[in-house]
């Protein structure tokens, strides 16, 4: 096996297979980012989960639609890393991201309905932030 691993270590470094690898985790590391200063931005906790988000409805779906948009690339990126559920995970950030844009509409209609998917959005996005640090770790 070690003799398989050196030659496998080799060829990734002639065709720069590791880089491209880190490129991508580090494309999609930015993404989170954008994820995780909405979070802060809008104070969404577990303690509250609605936080400030109704306050600013139009700012929050505008910054949704920037993590929808920024996201759809990752679900690409994100298929490079084989046996992690990233594009998974990734995929259902996008479509929490997208509820939450279409709840915030008329958000005390659909207020139960919000508080549940922000809970949601907020675990993928914790899962999704465990894998990328494993990965950065590895």
């Amino acid at each position: 096996m070690g003799r398989f691993d050196s030659i496998k270590r080799r060829v990734n470094d002639l065709t720069g297979t590791a880089s491209r690898k880190n490129y991508k985790l580090r494309d999609i590391s930015d993404w989170l980012v954008l994820v995780s200063a909405f979070l802060q931005t809008y104070d969404l906790s577990v303690e509250k989960p609605l936080g400030n988000l109704l306050e600013n409805t139009g700012n929050a779906k505008f910054d949704l639609i920037g993590i929808i948009h920024n996201g759809r690339p990752m679900l690409n990126k994100a298929s490079e890393f084989k046996n992690l559920d990233m594009p998974e995970l990734i995929n259902n950030i996008i479509e929490k991201a997208d509820a939450i844009r279409r709840y915030l509409i008329n958000p005390k209609l659909q207020e139960e309905h919000l508080i549940r998917t922000l809970g949601e959005f907020r675990e993928n996005y914790n899962k999704l932030q465990t894998i990328i640090e494993s990965c950065k770790e590895n």
